[in-house]
């Protein structure tokens, strides 16, 4: 058994072929003549194999037919151990199961220690999956918002990797995406694009295609949709070319949450669905996460109530038994947008309090913004809240309620934008509500018009459809007579000051 054809094989995306040599070498024999290494370390390429190919229950009743290698690792630890023990793991992070991976992984990591003089003569081989097994470590602790730890297994993955580039590449990949996250990317960091390097000089497809699937995420969070289009539609093809079904289908919910953006609902709906039934059939918690939640945002804006209750109830069952902090917050995420949705106020009001948790949550600072939405996660959650109570204040017309939303505003909003961006129009159809709430239906029309043109000339066709539904309803209210206390009340408030401060804090006038 050659171990480097199996690593070509799994590296360049070739996972069928890959399938049809493990068999041939029939490594699940009684009467085998493979070495206990050589069995472990088809079991693995077999498991990852099969997940990539998305039978996540066959890779994982593949390692259970394994399961009796468990009790060595107290009594008889060995290099097939160690080897073993990394699928577990894999398949463990992939799942979700956070707790149980670190808490295996640490075991590992520590009978390692003890047992080193046992992997002196297969250096080479220990050095190729030590390197992945700290690299599984890294990730569980990444899933767990635990980033200096971290990046402490990620490096000790590349200080012991000597031979092992496909590992190398991830590990570097994901320093540079906690980087991302703790807002120190751009500062002379290069493993992004070393990383990217790597992937293309191994031929991996599946890295190149992940790495180019997030820099498109970046481009449709700045409203760049053209050019996060062509880089959605490249890392596709690389996905098809290796036929992974998690990738192809993340792929084409980020190409749904596109066209929904551009306002083509229905182009959007289809490709949503088609992706979380896919991805539900493939059971990872943490793939659906990236279609679940748009497509909940657009069941909310069409008003699709049954489809949104069979969708987040399917999400919710396959969080149950996940301990990652990451799919948690998602799934709070997820059933905030549901009750937002809700025409009971009841449901309003507990969407409120999971978004108001949310935005204390320490772990919300480094939560990625470009996966789920096109705004940053902090904005998602404010602009949630604002838009919570000014449905709350047109039935109380409570004065402590635009209180809230003016501290809101005051705490959250701010750093970079532009005049163009998504957020800013947001913030802009905010002011303009509150203008229509006051009375100032001539100011509130022009900032519709005004961000209307904005919308229309970079192709937002979605927010162009939501302006237009505003600018109605403003000349429907033309014809009212607007009650001169509630007018009073806010013009006390000065809620115009409140948004021309926050435009300013974001430097976008």
């Amino acid at each position: 058994m050659d171990q480097k054809i199996l690593e070509n094989l799994y590296v360049t995306g070739t996972y069928s072929k890959l399938l049809e040599e493990i068999k041939k070498l029939s490594y699940k024999d009684p009467t085998s003549k493979l070495s206990d290494i050589e069995k472990a370390i088809c079991l693995s390429y077999h498991s990852r194999g099969l997940i990539r190919l998305g039978k996540i229950a066959d890779a994982e009743k593949t390692l259970q037919e394994f399961n009796n290698k468990l009790n060595e690792c107290s009594n008889n630890f060995s290099l097939s151990s160690l080897i073993y023990y990394t699928s577990v793991l894999n398949l463990l992070n992939l799942q979700g199961n956070i707790e149980k991976s670190l808490k295996i992984g640490l075991e590992i990591e520590s009978l390692i220690n003890i047992e080193k003089n046992v992997f002196s003569e297969n250096e080479e081989i220990f050095s190729f999956w030590s390197a992945f097994l700290y690299y599984l470590i890294g990730m569980a602790y990444y899933y767990q918002f635990k980033h200096d730890l971290a990046n402490q297994y990620l490096k000790i993955s590349l200080n012991v990797n000597k031979n092992n580039l496909y590992i190398k590449g991830k590990s570097l990949y994901l320093i540079s995406y906690i980087k991302i996250e703790k807002g120190e990317f751009f500062k002379g960091d290069f493993s992004f694009e070393e990383s990217l390097n790597i992937f293309r000089e191994i031929n991996n497809r599946q890295g190149q295609a992940w790495a180019i699937l997030w820099q498109g995420q970046f481009l449709l969070q700045k409203g760049n949709l053209k050019s996060a289009k062509n880089m959605f539609l490249e890392a596709l093809n690389l996905f098809s070319s290796i036929k992974e079904p998690q990738g192809f289908h993340i792929t084409n919910s980020l190409i749904g949450s596109l066209y929904f953006h551009q306002g083509d609902i229905d182009s959007a709906e289809k490709l949503l669905e088609k992706s979380f039934d896919s991805l539900v059939e493939i059971a990872d918690p943490q793939m659906l996460t990236y279609c679940v939640i748009p497509l909940l945002l657009l069941y909310a804006e069409t008003g699709q109530r049954l489809k949104a209750t069979n969708c987040i109830d399917l999400y919710q069952n396959k969080c149950e038994k996940s301990s990652s902090s990451r799919i948690e917050i998602n799934r709070l995420i997820a059933k905030a947008i549901y009750l937002k949705s809700s025409t009971r106020l009841i449901d309003k009001g507990e969407a409120q309090k999971i978004f108001l948790n949310l935005l204390n949550d320490p772990n919300r600072k480094v939560m990625n913004p470009y996966v789920h939405t096109d705004k940053s996660f902090t904005f998602f959650i404010i602009v949630s809240l604002i838009e919570l109570s000014l449905e709350e204040f047109k039935i109380s017309e409570d004065n402590l309620i635009l209180e809230e939303v003016k501290q809101l505003i005051d705490n959250h909003i701010q750093k970079e934008g532009s005049k163009e961006s998504l957020e800013f129009i947001e913030l802009e159809l905010i002011g303009a509500k509150f203008l229509i709430i006051e009375g100032k239906l001539g100011e509130a029309l022009n900032i519709m018009e005004k961000t209307k043109e904005i919308a229309v000339n970079n192709d937002y066709h979605y927010l162009e459809d939501k302006i237009n539904k505003e600018i109605e309803k403003i000349d429907r209210e033309f014809k009212k007579t607007i009650d001169s206390t509630v007018k009073e009340r806010i013009q006390r408030m000065q809620l115009e000051v409140y948004l021309q401060e926050a435009k300013k804090i974001q430097g976008i006038i």
